[in-house]
């Protein structure tokens, strides 16, 4: 044979090879995870479904009651393809349809020859409780743009893509998205001018470092979890009755954020602090989190004790707190197994219950947090705090009947009632003076079974204290069915946050981009199943989970890595050939525009008005007028004699029932549930309150009172001011003209009502 000949020969081979191994690494990182998770909880050997295995490639190649499930090199005869494909395509069942780019990668693979590497088997298994393994940085062409490791992975997806990243936002932009994201507020105009005179090479970074400094910090991220654990300054269901005590949790969550406690610590503190540091008041308050939920006080003052009312209302409780506790910490839908084995993830119905047996002795109330009771004396004020509001009840209930209703007996029990009253807080006044605080209290636990299909009148078998038993390398198991109650609840936090838990940090790096973002890199951050959205960039989402583990479970840590980033940086400018490959931003070849949210809307509101008060922490301010049995009238009264001034939105009362009609239209999530990720939505009625709340009607006029003030016959003035203090930057000539000629015309107070309802004002590039 020819030098030629044999040159030839060995090319092709190495091509051949070449293809060969592409198709395997596209198989190993892209297709395999297809089959594992959205197609193998059905599809296996153990469950045939349409008698189609899709584990190996044997099991494919044979298919099932269709016929072969695929033809390698052949898209027409593989018929997986047309059963994942199309405009309503019947796989997978129940389930959000495969997206383009997996649709893409699936017929890449099998035109490739469906190459499957020797020994790999796909199983049912979750990507997200495989073992988290730190992968290493990517080597990048373009190494120029990498700032900090996060760009490294960001890029190496962008190259493949044959994408480029967009340019590096200005000075102003990045100022005010900064600003927004650490402190929820808008950049006065003295930051800016600082910011943009700063020509150091570490000016952003010192900017990053001042923001998270703040005290600011706290109530804006506090928020962010407090929508997590679903608070509110109130019960919710049918007697919605206010809780006086709750905002102490709602402190701690902020302290918590500004001093950067550990993650880890955060978690175990809000499980169990009561156990941890039993003698620390702030750890006892950290409780409220399993009380923060709704609580059907009705059900539980009314259903009489051991009837299947009571059972329920108690199931009820207990689902609320597990729920939120899995979601917001591990991001499973683990509620989803109470009445069966979950559909799609592997959630045992045995392993719900073990869970809740983990909350089997915890009930909701004021619990003393400070003070030198006794523990009977404690229970015996709790009783007549609980005896006194049931008596109140009854005395409101006979002021509001009419006359005609008004019997001899109804008033002699009235007389009866209040004389009990009386009698019970004088008691009260005699023990001891305390601090309450709105959290769990601890009692024995009583035994938990299996519900058959979540029915308390149903039990089956009795089930011990324990985790999630899909979880490899962490045993499931807690503690035994006699364990004290703290003790159940302790060992639970120690679970979560034990380093061989490969959700726990991956949930709250998620969490963390997702607000920088708008989007996760898991795009559904609640779900980390089945249904979920598998991660955009698997190795990232490792690397920052190791990361975090790494620096000491700091979320400030964090925040500094994923802003200082080019990719945090970029413009939001649309390139029209990018977006036709990425459409969604998936690949981050850009930074999403956002719209301010509804507590940011409101103390950006505030801020630029000039009536925005700083002061932190206590009882929450209550912009309504409660009335008995009725809903709360929202008319900004205002309780805190401070007539001109408002506290940040994160101090405001919530009421579960009714919630504040500016707020709820500006997508404020529902307080009765764990809310991961917000809605956004664009309708005509939050125009129309954006421009006739009695609130912005009132802030437009304290808008314009202040501009007056700096600018008194100064119309130009005026304006420049206007957009300075709401934009964060000057405007052009031809700006300050149309402004000028509209004040003119319609009086300064409706140019401020226009300013607040600009996008550039409630939109954050």
């Amino acid at each position: 044979m020819s030098r030629l000949s044999i040159h030839t020969a060995l090319t092709i081979l190495a091509v051949c090879v070449a293809n060969a191994h592409a198709s395997e690494e596209l198989f190993t990182r892209r297709v395999a995870p297809i089959l594992s998770e959205r197609c193998a909880a059905c599809h296996n050997p153990d469950k045939r479904s349409g008698g189609l295995d899709v584990t190996s490639r044997t099991s494919l190649l044979k298919g099932g009651d269709s016929g072969a499930a695929i033809a390698p090199g052949n898209l027409k005869k593989s018929s997986l393809l047309e059963m994942v494909s199309g405009d309503e395509p019947e796989m997978p069942k129940n389930s959000k349809p495969l997206t383009a780019g997996q649709l893409a990668d699936l017929r890449a693979w099998i035109e490739a020859g469906a190459e499957w590497p020797a020994g790999v088997r796909v199983t049912a298994e979750l990507w997200s409780l495989r073992p988290v393994a730190r992968p290493e940085v990517p080597h990048v062409e373009h190494s120029e743009w990498v700032a900090t490791p996060v760009d490294a992975f960001v890029l190496q997806r962008l190259e493949e893509s044959s994408l480029k990243p967009a340019p590096r936002a200005d000075g102003i932009t990045l100022i005010r998205r900064a600003t927004f994201d650490l402190h929820g507020l808008p950049p006065t105009p003295d930051e800016v001018d600082a910011f943009l005179a700063d020509s150091s090479p570490d000016a952003y970074a010192h900017l990053i470092d001042r923001l998270l400094k703040s005290p600011r910090y706290g109530e804006r991220w506090g928020r962010h979890w407090l929508d997590l654990a679903n608070y509110a300054d109130s019960h919710g269901f049918e007697l919605d009755y206010a809780r006086p005590h709750a905002w102490h949790y709602r402190d701690y969550v902020i302290q918590s954020f500004n001093g950067d406690k550990p993650y880890d610590q955060f978690l175990r503190e809000q499980l169990a602090g009561d156990v941890l540091v039993p003698a620390n008041p702030d750890a006892v308050i950290a409780t409220g989190f399993l009380a923060a939920g709704p609580w059907d006080y009705s059900g539980y003052v009314t259903a009489i004790q051991g009837t299947a009312a009571s059972r329920g209302t108690r199931l009820q409780d207990l689902d609320n707190m597990l729920t939120t506790v899995m979601t917001t910490s591990v991001g499973l839908t683990v509620g989803c197994a109470k009445c069966h084995d979950h559909k799609f993830d592997p959630i045992p119905q045995k392993d719900y219950y073990s869970l809740q047996a983990v909350f089997a002795g915890v009930r909701r109330g004021d619990r003393i947090s400070r003070g030198d009771a006794t523990e009977e004396q404690a229970r015996r004020m709790e009783q007549i705090r609980l005896d006194v509001h049931k008596k109140r009840i009854g005395v409101a209930e006979i002021d509001a009947l009419d006359s005609t209703s008004l019997t001899d007996e109804k008033v002699q029990n009235r007389v009866k009632l209040c004389a009990e009253i009386a009698a019970l807080e004088a008691e009260y006044a005699k023990l001891p003076e305390v601090e309450l605080t709105y959290a769990v209290i601890p009692e024995s636990p009583s035994p938990t079974h299996v519900l058959h299909r979540g029915d308390t009148e149903a039990p089956r078998d009795e089930v011990a204290p324990a985790a999630l038993s899909a979880v490899r390398g962490l045993p499931a198991e807690l503690t035994a069915s006699n364990t004290p109650e703290g003790a159940r609840r302790l060992a639970l936090a120690h679970w979560l946050t034990d380093p061989a838990n490969p959700l726990t940090a991956r949930v709250m790096v998620n969490r963390l981009w997702h607000h920088h973002f708008g989007r996760g890199l898991v795009g559904t951050p609640g779900d980390f199943g089945f249904n979920g959205e598998r991660p955009s960039h698997p190795e990232l989402l490792d690397w920052l989970a190791t990361e975090f583990q790494q620096r000491k479970w700091s979320t400030k840590e964090m925040h500094r890595l994923i802003m200082l980033s080019s990719t945090y940086q970029q413009s939001v400018r649309h390139h029209r050939d990018a977006a036709a490959v990425d459409a969604a931003n998936r690949l981050l070849w850009r930074m999403n525009r956002r719209r301010l949210s509804a507590e940011e809307v409101r103390d950006s509101v505030l801020v630029v008005s000039g009536t925005l008060d700083l002061t932190m922490g206590g009882p929450a301010d209550m912009a309504f007028r409660y009335q008995f049995r009725k809903s709360p009238v929202y008319d900004y009264f205002d309780s805190t004699n401070r007539p001109n001034r408002q506290r940040r939105s994160v101090y405001n009362f919530i009421v579960r029932s009714t919630p504040n009609p500016f707020m709820d239209v500006l997508d404020f999530p529902t307080p009765s549930s764990c809310t991961p990720a917000r809605n956004t939505t664009n309708t005509p009625l939050q125009s129309l309150s954006l421009l006739n709340d009695p609130f912005v009607i009132q802030q437009a006029d304290h808008f314009a009172a202040r501009l007056a003030k700096a600018h008194s016959d100064d119309v130009r003035g005026q304006v420049k001011s206007a957009y300075r203090l709401a934009f964060g930057r000057v405007p052009s000539p031809t700006e300050i003209d149309r402004a000028s000629e509209f004040i003119a015309e319609r009086q300064l107070f409706q140019f401020c009502r226009a300013i607040f309802n600009a996008n550039e004002f409630l939109y954050v590039d």
